[in-house]
């Protein structure tokens, strides 16, 4: 499963959209594509209905008012049907092999392995996206691995989604942004 929240990046959910549909083994996975649509003036509303997937693309929109992402990823985290699941932001894209690549990543993995970090790329890096971080000496929770062992980069992670659902984010009234932090 992979969760959107958006507001207002029409374009760029456009292209992330067409980089999902580019999955070079659809044949193998069905991804389920959960959009939270926070109040978007743009016309995403309208795009996000006219869309379809691909007979392995399940796309699914829900129309929030306001609540920023961290409400949105807790709404669309509890709809997620998938084994695993990532946040993927409108303004990201993947490569064509991701989905397949962390597939096979997570059958190497004991089943008490909660989640899998990439290291991000960007598109002026030959185009690559990310690339697989592992060191299989680092078994640790996220924040000690980020801030303790000050591992760098900006990380893409992954998560067994019963594994991501055991904690919500915090709400609070009036509050639009909390940073992602709060929940690791």
């Amino acid at each position: 499963t992979i969760l959107t929240p958006t507001k207002n990046r029409i374009k760029l959910l456009q292209r992330l959209y067409e980089s999902l549909l580019q999955q070079a083994s659809f044949s193998s996975f069905h991804i389920q594509w959960l959009v939270g649509n926070d109040s978007s003036t743009d016309g995403t509303e309208d795009w996000l209905k006219s869309i379809h997937g691909n007979g392995h693309l399940d796309v699914q929109s829900m129309q929030l008012n306001g609540g920023g992402k961290h409400r949105s990823i807790n709404v669309l985290s509890r709809l997620a049907s998938g084994k695993f699941l990532a946040i993927v932001d409108h303004d990201d894209l993947l490569t064509d092999d991701a989905i397949e690549r962390i597939m096979t990543d997570w059958s190497n993995v004991p089943d008490d392995v909660g989640e899998l970090h990439y290291l991000r790329g960007n598109l002026e890096n030959n185009n690559q996206p990310f690339s697989l971080f592992i060191d299989t000496d680092v078994s640790d929770n996220v924040f000690n691995f980020r801030y303790v062992r000050q591992s760098g980069g900006e990380f893409f992670e992954v998560y067994r989604t019963e594994h991501f659902n055991s904690v919500c984010f915090p709400e609070f009234d009036g509050e639009t942004f909390l940073d992602e932090a709060t929940k690791w």
